[in-house]
């Protein structure tokens, strides 16, 4: 005691209980005066929040995984760790089951198919498993850009092929890393021999031509398959195989 006065300060680390009965037990040091004590009350209220959100990598390509993390933290003059639950509201439509809070951070992984929305913005919604603290909600923009490609004659079959027999071409489109997904489009093939054909949709990052050569003059021929997108979801590329046509 002070002039008759004792402080002490506490934190409480949760609204479970509240009012508490708080409750201050006088001793004498010296036998002139006797014990005593007192009673008060004390109101515990939930402490505010505030939900940040980022993403990296920030940008993004379109089929790249990306890792978003939220942190959550108690607003002055509330204080602590928050635990709970985030969701995570992607602005593309999908939608993250909770991810609970480890030491106030949640984080999750999402692969965005499009560039259309770019850029996105991202919620982050907190919400409280003990009512020790209050929900709140973060945002964030996310930029996400097309992805690289590669165009690749697969098969040629046969190669070698004769003159006047039926050749099928395979072609492959496929995203660069760390880009994903499956490119859409057409692919147009120059043949070489001053032929090209008309544009042929990819299905599944897959086009097939097929082709006849009527002449050996000028093989091996030199053929190039230009991919075209159409969504603009991913770049164009072109890539070129020798085909070889004999007598």
């Amino acid at each position: 005691l002070v002039s008759g006065a004792a402080s002490t300060p506490h934190a409480y680390d949760t609204v479970s209980g509240s009012p508490f009965t708080v409750t201050a037990t006088y001793t004498s040091d010296d036998g002139d005066y006797t014990g005593s004590s007192g009673v008060d009350s004390h109101v515990v209220n939930a402490a505010a929040t505030s939900t940040a959100v980022a993403g990296a990598p920030d940008p993004s390509l379109v089929g790249q995984s990306v890792t978003f993390t939220a942190t959550v933290s108690a607003d002055s003059p509330g204080g602590g760790t928050p635990t709970g639950s985030v969701v995570f509201d992607f602005g593309d439509g999908n939608v993250s089951a909770a991810v609970p809070l480890v030491s106030g951070v949640a984080s999750t992984p999402h692969a965005y198919d499009t560039v259309s929305g770019s850029p996105f913005t991202v919620t982050a919604t907190y919400t409280s498993d003990d009512g020790d603290y209050t929900g709140s909600s973060g945002q964030d923009t996310h930029v996400v850009n097309p992805s690289a490609t590669t165009t690749t004659i697969f098969d040629d079959l046969p190669d070698p092929s004769v003159v006047g027999q039926q050749v099928d071409f395979t072609v492959h489109v496929n995203a660069v890393a760390p880009g994903g997904g499956t490119p859409t489009g057409s692919v147009v093939l120059d043949f070489g021999d001053g032929n090209s054909s008309a544009a042929v949709p990819l299905s599944s990052g897959v086009a097939t031509v097929s082709h006849t050569y009527n002449t050996t003059v000028g093989s091996p021929f030199t053929v190039t398959a230009s991919y075209t997108p159409d969504d603009g979801d991913y770049t164009a590329s072109a890539g070129s195989a020798g085909h070889t046509v004999n007598p």
